[in-house]
């Protein structure tokens, strides 16, 4: 078969070419060389600059960023110096901020790499100490603010390699190709747990639960009654936010209008609602 393109599925649900799967190959070939080499330096308490030295050969080895000519180091934005940033076609992919390996890392070291991203209109943030890798999303917005998309690290003992090479394959070079990043991120955007409570929590999924739980059960609950249970006793506590407690309050207002309504009284000629209105 001269010519064709060989692809599968891949993790994030669409097809994955052949480039894709040499990218992971090299990467979880580099996790074996790299996990001793960044255990020592977590033991050794490796300063910052010979830390950038680990994270830049993990860049080029593992992620296949030349650094002769796709990364920049000690970049001067705005009178200011970053540790590295990832370059592409008419500006910058990534700003990378490294840390000193014996970090624990938290997103307070983010202050100064989103100052950094947001004077550039950089997307994406990569914290790192060397062992732990760690992608940020920069929120440009009033104030600018930042999510944390994922952390792998190359010392987890639980994760299966292969796991922690679909993770870092999203940093490399070849995924920026694919526009593989994006699209992952688009999807965890789309499926997080407050988009589903949103939806759970929506008129329409209200009523049609409403109708359920009555002829499952010959009871009939108020809308309001169903969002509080689905929050207090279904949806996790770490998806609750603002447009939830938005959502109980819609809830609940279209509770005390039906009710309003159905005590009002009818005149003979209006015909009683119909079951399941």
């Amino acid at each position: 078969m001269g010519g064709a393109i060989l692809c599968a599925v891949g993790p994030w649900g669409h097809s994955m070419t052949l480039y894709q799967d040499k990218a992971k190959e090299r990467i979880k070939k580099a996790l074996r060389k790299f996990k001793p080499i960044a255990e020592q330096a977590r033991r050794n308490a490796l300063n910052e600059a010979d830390t950038r030295l680990i994270v830049t050969a993990i860049m080029d080895e593992a992620l296949g960023w030349n650094t002769f000519t796709d990364i920049s180091s000690e970049q001067l934005i705005k009178g200011q110096y970053c540790d590295y940033a990832i370059k592409r076609e008419g500006g910058y992919l990534a700003i990378v901020e490294v840390k000193p390996a014996g970090t624990s890392l938290s997103s307070k070291h983010l202050y100064q790499a989103v100052s950094h991203a947001a004077n550039e209109g950089v997307d994406w943030i990569i914290l790192t100490n060397g062992a732990d890798w760690q992608l940020y999303r920069v929120i440009f917005g009033k104030p600018v603010t930042h999510d944390l998309v994922f952390e792998v690290s190359l010392l987890d003992e639980e994760t299966r390699p292969a796991k922690k090479a679909d993770l870092l394959y999203l940093l490399s070079r070849e995924a920026q190709r694919g526009g593989d990043l994006d699209a992952y991120y688009k999807k965890k955007c789309a499926l997080c747990g407050t988009n589903i409570a949103k939806v759970l929590l929506g008129e329409k999924m209200l009523k049609a639960l409403r109708l359920e739980m009555r002829g499952l059960t010959e009871h009939s609950a108020s809308p309001q009654e169903l969002a509080t249970l689905l929050v207090e006793e279904v949806l996790r506590p770490d998806v609750q936010g603002d447009d939830t407690a938005r959502l109980i309050r819609r809830a609940a207002a279209h509770s005390r209008a039906a009710a309003s309504k159905e005590s009002a009284p009818r005149s003979e000629a209006t015909p009683p609602p119909a079951l399941g209105a």
